[in-house]
């Protein structure tokens, strides 16, 4: 008997319906068990964190450029508010 968990299995043996995907697949490395949605919710907050670290990179960008005085890519009001965003992407996403 394999130590695959089946949503709807029978406790003691039983076989489980083949449409349904098992709720922990087993690491190949380790040979531990891994919750599939756990791991569905790293992937989705790996995914998060790579994008907030690109927009506030971006927008970094944007305030270090505006800083300097030959390029002065952004007016005031646009200034403020790009320095705004990234000061609430930046602390808002980084763990406390």
């Amino acid at each position: 008997m394999s130590d695959v968990t089946y949503p709807g299995a029978p406790a003691a043996g039983g076989i489980a319906a083949p449409d349904r995907k098992p709720l922990f697949r087993v690491c190949p490395d380790t040979g531990l068990k891994i919750d599939r949605q756990a791991e569905l919710q790293m992937k989705a907050h790996a995914v998060a964190a790579v994008v907030f670290l690109l927009v506030g990179g971006i927008m970094g960008i944007g305030v270090g450029l505006t800083r300097w005085p030959e390029v002065h890519l952004l007016d005031a009001s646009a200034f403020y508010q790009v320095l705004t965003a990234l000061a609430l992407t930046s602390s808002s996403r980084w763990p406390r």
